[in-house]
Order: C-alpha cells, then structure tokens, then sequence
C-alpha cells in the first residue's frame, strides 16, 4: 500500500523525532546570510547531527541552536563536495549522528534497492524499518527527471509530488530514483517501525478502518459499526507488537 499526504510539514517534523532522517540535496544555495548567533541553552538532551558541507551545516545550527550537536564531513574543505572520496575515519563518524545530511550529486540517481531491515540507532536500540517515507523539498517544475519508482504487488508506481508533499511506502518494496537531468531534487527520507509489523495485517486494518468511517458517515452509528469496531480493535490487540 502506498498513500500519500499533502500539506504534510507538521507530520514530517513529528515523525522525524528519534528517527533516522537523511536530507538529500543537488545545489550550491549559499547560507552565509543565516543569523548562527548564539541560542539559549537546549532544555533536553542535544541531537546529534552528521552533515556533508558547512551548508547544511549552518542550517542545523540555524533551526537546531544549542540542541543540534553538528560534524560536518567537509568543514571548510576546498573539496568540491562532487569529487570528494570518504576516507575511513570519515566514514566512522556517521553512524554516530542521529540525524543525517547528504549532497546529492547532480545527475546522479539511486539505482533499485531494498532498505536495509535494521537500523542500529545510537541509543543503541534497533529500529526495524517497516515504513519508508519520502518528504519532497522541491517543486517537480524545478528539475526533470528524479522520479521516485516504486515497485510492489499492485505494479509499479512513479512518483513526483509537490515540495511538502510526503510518500508512504512498505520498506519491503523494490524501489529507485531516477536520474535528474536537469535542476535538483531535495527531499528528506526516513523510517518508521510500526507495531503492526505484517504490511497484509496493515493493510486490512486500513481497508477495515476506512469502512467503518463511510457506514458511519452515511448511516451514523449502529450495532453494526460498533460491532466493527470492536473487531478492528481485537485485531490491533491480536497483531500488535508493543
């Protein structure tokens, strides 16, 4: 089942809380104009973010302040970010960000994948990755090409949505970003666990949910839909994992 949401920027920023978060993005849009002056002290524990370029940088600082702990790969590096070879220690600093920023090469796309079944997060608990979701940061009129491709047991889908529009996809589907010929593709992608762990009981619970919705908009409530209510939740307390 894939769904898609609109006007989706306070859900994203829900969702993202204790997640893994990448932010994946082609462009040079300068940042240096953005007030990094100092913020008041965090009131939790500060998050900790691994970022590719000084851009992202300063805009984690700049949203984060005093809760955004940032390392950023390419500090002040004269590297362009397109010819840049990770070397190993590099590397080892990434899993340590709970959060984490990517550059996108322009032209580039990721080719037909899974996501990874476990994420380690750095609490060192285990999420497992049921949902994927993509968040699109760019208008589709922006750049060609880019398409989120996603292949599952109802064919296979192509997707380009509005910037602040989001995609919920099973993690357990074949998919891919095609190639962006011209402009850049930003957006943001992440994982979700569910407690419902099976994407078939998911998707009857969905089916399930949304009839009771209709009988009870078109006949108000009943015996009936109480009585499938109560159904739906007996299958939630069957199925989930808490």
């Amino acid at each position: 089942m894939i769904s898609s949401f609109r006007g989706v920027r306070v859900l994203a920023a829900t969702l993202a809380v204790s997640l893994p978060f990448v932010l994946s993005a082609c462009g040079g849009d300068d940042t240096s104009a953005m007030d990094t002056s100092a913020a008041p002290d965090c009131p939790t524990t500060p998050v900790n973010v691994v970022v590719s370029v000084d851009q992202w940088g300063n805009i984690v600082s700049q949203l984060g302040g005093a809760c955004a702990e940032v390392t950023t790969v390419l500090a002040g590096s004269a590297v362009d970010p397109h010819d840049y070879e990770p070397a190993p220690s590099d590397a080892a600093g990434v899993p340590t960000g709970q959060t984490r920023f990517e550059l996108e090469v322009p032209a580039s796309e990721y080719g037909l994948h899974v996501d990874g079944s476990i994420h380690v997060l750095p609490s060192g608990e285990s999420l497992r990755t049921d949902l994927s979701c993509t968040l699109f940061l760019t208008e589709p009129e922006d750049y060609e090409g880019g398409e989120l491709t996603v292949s599952d047991t109802y064919g296979t889908h192509e997707v380009k949505l509005p910037a602040g529009d989001l995609i919920l996809y099973p993690s357990t589907s074949l998919h891919r970003v095609n190639p962006v010929t011209r402009g850049h593709r930003t957006s943001a992608f992440f994982w979700l666990q569910s407690m419902v762990r099976s994407d078939q009981h998911r998707g009857m619970l969905f089916d399930l949910d949304q009839t009771i919705q209709r009988l009870r908009a078109a006949h108000g409530e009943s015996e009936e839909t109480v009585g499938l209510t109560a159904l739906y939740h007996n299958l939630v307390r069957t199925w989930s994992e808490v």
